[in-house]
């Protein structure tokens, strides 16, 4: 099995029995997977943010398991460290793990967006969430103007949504 597949698998056992949470991280899995190809990035943040997209909400399990309320804040505090160590016992380097896990600790931080592959992410996460939330078209509209900056991105968003340039 390659080390995609097994990230995969670990992250649908650690939210066994909750399908809303599984089809959500690959929802955005998936989503930032395709935005940074067709954004012409290389293999290896290809790569990266796969992966922050399947584990980016980790921190959630953790935090409910402590007798927390899931909160944005506490996803963030909770989710590094399992996330690492996750990607790291499916046998990636300590630089990525590094990464995604700044990632995760600040996905809901638009503020601290410091590079492609966070962006992406964060693109990926609120395409997922709008639809899951239902959120209204003029919600819509002023998150892509807001913090949309792929070219892809904004193209998924305006065609998903049905919204005009």
């Amino acid at each position: 099995m390659n080390k995609d597949n097994i990230v995969k698998r670990k992250m649908i056992a650690f939210d066994h029995g909750d399908p809303k949470r599984i089809q959500h991280f690959l929802k955005v899995a998936s989503f930032a997977n395709m935005i940074a190809i067709e954004e012409g990035l290389d293999d290896e943040i290809v790569e990266r943010v796969t992966l922050a997209g399947y584990v980016h909400d980790i921190g959630i399990i953790v935090a409910e398991s402590q007798g927390l309320k899931n909160t944005p804040k506490r996803q963030e505090e909770f989710g590094p460290k399992p996330a690492m160590k996750l990607l790291k016992s499916a046998g990636y380097d300590d630089a990525l793990c590094q990464r995604v896990g700044f990632i995760v600790g600040h996905h809901h931080t638009i503020s601290a967006v410091d590079d492609i592959d966070f962006q992406i992410l964060v693109e990926a996460d609120y395409l997922v969430n709008a639809y899951e939330d239902g959120d209204d078209k003029e919600k819509i509209k002023n998150a892509r103007d807001h913090f949309f900056k792929t070219a892809s991105g904004i193209r998924i968003i305006n065609e998903m949504f049905g919204l005009e340039g």
